[in-house]
Formats: structure tokens, C-alpha cells, sequence
């Protein structure tokens, strides 16, 4: 489904050994109104000894009121 569906995401690379001091912050924003379903795909590769932390947020702008 999320394939079928997929409207936006995030591709990162960590190359090996590298350690992310701070998390990566990946922010989608939607409209609203039409945006109800949300099939976000992130592609995340660590190269050998990577570390990294990453937070993942979805907002939505508008008065949009879910059923």
C-alpha cells in the first residue's frame, strides 16, 4: 500500500563511521483538506559504524477536521 500510495519521503545516506552528533529532523507538510491519507516513504542507509538518530513529524496547516 505504502508503494501504491507513496507522495513523499526522504532519502539520507550516513556513510560508514560517521556519528550524528544531533538527530535529523525530517518535517512533512500537508494542506490539509485533500491530505486525510499520508503514505510517506523515508529510505534511511548507515554505512558500517554509522550512527545517527532520526525523528520523524508530520504537520498539517489549515482548519482540517478528520472523519
Amino acid at each position: 500500500m505504502n508503494a501504491a500510495f507513496m507522495t513523499d519521503g526522504a532519502a539520507v545516506h550516513i556513510p560508514a563511521g560517521v556519528k550524528l552528533d544531533k538527530p535529523l529532523h525530517l518535517v512533512f507538510v500537508n494542506r490539509g483538506a485533500s491530505s486525510q491519507f499520508v503514505a510517506t516513504r523515508n529510505i534511511v542507509s548507515l554505512g558500517e559504524g554509522a550512527e545517527a538518530t532520526i525523528i520523524e513529524q508530520h504537520v498539517t496547516l489549515g482548519d482540517t477536521a478528520f472523519q
